[in-house]
């Protein structure tokens, strides 16, 4: 065998070993996992899920909240995703949708009145992985599991005086319109590495610090069962529709 065709045969094995180990050590260079294929479609007029006072009703000195949301095309102002009762209440916690700008904002209010504030672009009719971690201290925001601010938040955070709504505002209007899944509340701050190790899985229920988790994969019926020990149940109003699911 001649150097020559010696020396392209060794070229091209190198070559091949080496898109090898780009693969290998380099996977997010390959497809990105696709958000849930289950969950529930909120109409914008009057669909919602009501958890009850219990589900709100805890003194949170650490939190984290998570949840896959699609929203739709607003022609209104605000559209709540998740209400933990800030404005009925001196405290809480809350998150709604802005049509004129395209974001979704966040508030967190402490029992002190104090307040931390964030605001996160969306693309309507895309899929969207939103959390927030409070240590007690900071919150960060995280967006498609990226850390995407931080903003300051002493004291305590409690929910008590009103329910835990998704899709309204506790009032019971300016209900969001869209797709939503895996909504999951912790009394403890998780990190980046944690978010983005278990957004794309279905989680137990039995995971240290999850508090309240629903998957929303019913699939049929008018019950969000919380997998947690907490049984924190929640009921569909106004008929939101069920998308996928049914384990």
């Amino acid at each position: 065998m001649s150097k020559k065709k010696l020396a392209k045969i060794i070229g091209v094995c190198t070559t091949a070993i080496m898109i090898i180990v780009v693969v290998t050590i380099f996977p997010s260079c390959q497809s990105s996992p696709t958000p849930p294929t289950y969950g529930l479609e909120f109409d914008g007029i009057d669909d919602y899920v009501n958890m009850g006072k219990s589900a709100s009703s805890q003194n949170f000195t650490a939190k984290t909240v998570e949840l896959w949301l699609k929203p739709s095309v607003y022609t209104s102002h605000y559209r709540y995703v998740f209400d933990g009762s800030y404005w009925q209440s001196t405290y809480g916690d809350m998150m709604y949708l802005l049509n004129n700008a395209n974001t979704l904002d966040i508030y967190l209010k402490n029992t002190g009145g104090n307040t931390a504030w964030n605001a996160i672009n969306y693309t309507p009719d895309e899929w969207l992985h939103i959390g927030y971690s409070w240590d007690g201290t900071t919150v960060t925001w995280y967006t498609n599991g990226v850390n995407s601010g931080t903003s300051s938040l002493s004291g305590t955070l409690a929910c008590s005086a009103r329910n835990l709504t998704f899709g309204e505002s506790a009032d019971g209007y300016l209900y969001y319109g869209g797709l939503m899944s895996e909504v999951r509340i912790w009394n403890i701050a998780r990190s980046e590495v944690e978010i983005q190790a278990d957004m794309y899985k279905e989680l137990t229920g039995t995971e240290e610090g999850l508090v309240g988790y629903w998957k929303l994969n019913e699939g049929s019926g008018t019950i969000a069962n919380d997998s947690t020990a907490n049984n924190n149940t929640g009921t569909l109003l106004g008929g939101p529709v069920w998308f996928g699911g049914g384990g």
